[in-house]
Parts: structure tokens; sequence; C-alpha cells
């Protein structure tokens, strides 16, 4: 089946993978669910990514990534600011040449309230 072109656009985030906030394209065959091509992470300072939309100021994630693609589509990162309460999210990386997981952004104990 001919391929379609998912275009997800970092919403003023930035793409881990390359460090810019371009736009990245993801090529799938047509009726084949989005999920089976994804993008790659994407974060926003102070923010936390609830999904994607196909509109750009939505303020809820309304395309499942189980959607069928039938035809080519934008979807625009939605962002929720995160509260002031000084919890965030930690980070999770692995070192695939060590063998070592390291774990950041990390609350301290007095602060997780």
């Amino acid at each position: 089946s001919p391929e379609i072109t998912i275009t997800y656009n970092a919403n003023g985030g930035t793409w881990e993978s390359t460090n810019i906030s371009d736009d990245t394209y993801c090529y799938i065959a047509k009726g084949k669910a989005l999920n089976t091509s994804q993008p790659g992470l994407v974060t926003r300072e102070g923010y936390y990514l609830l999904g994607w939309s196909k509109n750009k100021n939505s303020a809820k994630a309304d395309v499942s990534l189980d959607t069928i693609a039938t035809s080519n589509m934008t979807l625009y990162a939605v962002w929720k600011k995160e509260t002031g309460n000084g919890l965030s999210v930690p980070k999770v990386s692995f070192d695939e040449t060590t063998g070592y997981v390291t774990v950041t952004n990390i609350v301290p104990a007095e602060k997780a309230y």
C-alpha cells in the first residue's frame, strides 16, 4: 500500500534525538496504525507531554496512536504545565555499552509532599 506522511510538530518542545524543535516526519503505509512509526522522545522545559492532537492549540491529546492512518496528517504535541509543587518526573536512561541505568531528576524526599 502507498506510503503516507505523518508530520509530528513539537509545538514548543524539542526532539531529544536532534535537539531541535523542527517538525519530524514519519512515513507509514496507508492503513497502518500511527504507533507503527514513532518520531522519538520530545521534551519541553517545565511541561509534560499529554499526547498528540490535530489541533495546534488543543488542551487535550485527542489523537490515539492506535489511529489508522488514511491520509497525510500533522500532529501537534499537547503540553501541560508542571505544577509548582516541586515534583517532577524522573528520567531514566540506559547506556547500552556499559549496561548502566541512570536515573536523574529525582525529587529529594523532603520535597515530596
